[in-house]
């Protein structure tokens, strides 16, 4: 899982210029509001660093396609995801279908849609964790949000562990966990087939020279978000067992 502190970003790249190719440059260029077009920006340079990382190949020199459901994906990497809120852009990569969702929107903001999202005899706990797990389970499964997000459903509680997933009523190859970070909500969804159970976390932060600015893998990770790393990883490993 990669993480990048949206404001952290935006001060340390003003001024500068994205290090992306021109015609993804005119892209982003056309999102309305600075925070959208940061959002945007974001995402592109932390899927060309994690896709050069992986590959070994400069992030700008990494080909990025989209396919019919809108999804990015680098030929020759592994399986990637990614989502943004106000605050930060998530991107998770594995060795199969993977899904990552974060959300900030408030609680009682999300809780007046519960009936969009979930079934008539469905009563989360929480609907932004509600929300968050499902939107991460509709990417894994592949469609997204025309999946339809009141059509998925967990085995377990994602709140409280790793949770298989039904959708339209079969059981998927996937596992669902998201995690009440405070400000926001963050939810996984891993194949239940992967190789490495392995949640490990990095943060990305800007550099920049020569008026230009691109994502540098930090040292470590904040201790909340290591701690988090571990919790996951431990509960993968006991799912194995």
């Amino acid at each position: 899982m990669h993480v990048v502190d949206l404001a952290e970003t935006l001060v340390a790249a003003h001024g500068a210029v994205a290090d992306l190719p021109d015609a993804e440059l005119a892209m982003v260029a056309r999102y309305r509001g600075a925070p959208r077009r940061a959002q945007a920006t974001v995402s592109r340079l932390l899927t060309r660093a994690v896709a050069g990382h992986a590959l070994r190949t400069p992030p700008r020199a990494v080909e990025v396609t989209v396919d019919g459901w809108g999804r990015p994906s680098v030929t020759g990497s592994p399986h990637t995801n990614i989502s943004h809120d106000g605050g930060l852009v998530v991107l998770v990569s594995g060795s199969g279908p993977c899904g990552v969702d974060v959300e900030d929107t408030a609680e009682s903001d999300l809780r007046g849609l519960v009936g969009r999202f979930c079934g008539v005899d469905e009563v989360p706990v929480s609907a932004r964790q509600s929300w968050t797990a499902k939107e991460s389970a509709a990417k894994a499964i592949g469609r997204g949000l025309r999946a339809g997000l009141a059509t998925i459903r967990f085995q377990d509680d994602p709140g409280a562990g790793w949770a298989p997933v039904t959708w339209r009523g079969d059981r998927m190859p996937l596992r669902t966990r998201a995690v009440d970070l405070g400000a926001r909500h963050l939810a996984l969804t891993v194949s239940a087939r992967a190789v490495a159970p392995t949640v490990r976390v990095s943060v990305w932060r800007p550099a920049r020279a020569h008026g230009r600015w691109w994502l540098a893998e930090a040292e470590k990770a904040p201790a909340a978000l290591a701690a988090v790393s571990r919790t996951l990883t431990s509960e993968l490993s006991q799912e194995r067992r």
